[in-house]
């Protein structure tokens, strides 16, 4: 993130091809850099520390790996996966990255480090799951109706007023789980109605 943040072209045609690919695309992002996800395998505690490059990451990085350098070289002779939970603590990073994630979206105007890395892991532990792990298939389908709700009200942000069956094929989602959603959206204030059932139109609630 930290060269698309550097070069408005490059972070438009980004949000560009975010906006218009699938809805089973799951977009991972860190900013500033790949780097800040390996440094967050051992922090001794949370820190909301501003990093606006990768310059501004490795110093304390090598602290924790002594040597590191994003070269072909390094990653040849190196097993970075076995190293980074050897050495330092995965969970943890997924915990940190989680919590940062929440914090970047809640007051982006902080321009908060953060990783969303954890999302994978989290898809990896659902593959992987047994049939009776219930606790982490709740999670998952958490994760995605939490997602579903963000990309129809970041569809309504950019389109202004719209219409159940718009929002419906936009995010691919079927036309009854739409309005289930949008009813949850208006009911917690965060989007109003205006029309009746078959005319409704939905906004975002000033």
């Amino acid at each position: 993130m930290d060269r698309l943040l550097r070069l408005p072209a490059e972070m438009a045609a980004y949000q560009r091809l975010r906006k218009n690919s699938s809805h089973n695309v799951i977009w991972i992002e860190t900013s500033p850099c790949t780097e800040f996800w390996f440094l967050l395998h051992f922090l001794p505690q949370l820190s909301t520390k501003h990093y606006a490059s990768y310059e501004d990451v490795m110093p304390d990085l090598q602290r924790y790996m002594p040597g590191y350098e994003k070269t072909a070289r390094y990653f040849k002779k190196n097993d970075l996966y076995k190293y980074l939970t050897e050495h330092g603590d995965l969970q943890r990073a997924i915990g940190y990255a989680k919590e940062l994630t929440r914090l970047s979206e809640a007051t982006p105007e902080d321009k908060i480090a953060y990783s969303q890395m954890h999302l994978v892991f989290e898809l990896i532990a659902s593959m992987n799951e047994e049939e009776s792990d219930k606790t982490t298939i709740k999670t998952e389908n958490r994760n995605r109706n939490e997602e579903n709700r963000r990309q129809i009200v970041d569809f309504i942000a950019d389109n202004g007023i719209s219409d159940a069956k718009s929002i419906s094929k936009a995010i691919g989602l079927k036309p009854s789980r739409t309005r289930d959603y949008l009813k949850q959206l208006v009911d917690e204030g965060i989007l109003e109605v205006e029309g009746e059932y078959k005319s409704r139109k939905y906004r975002i609630k000033k």
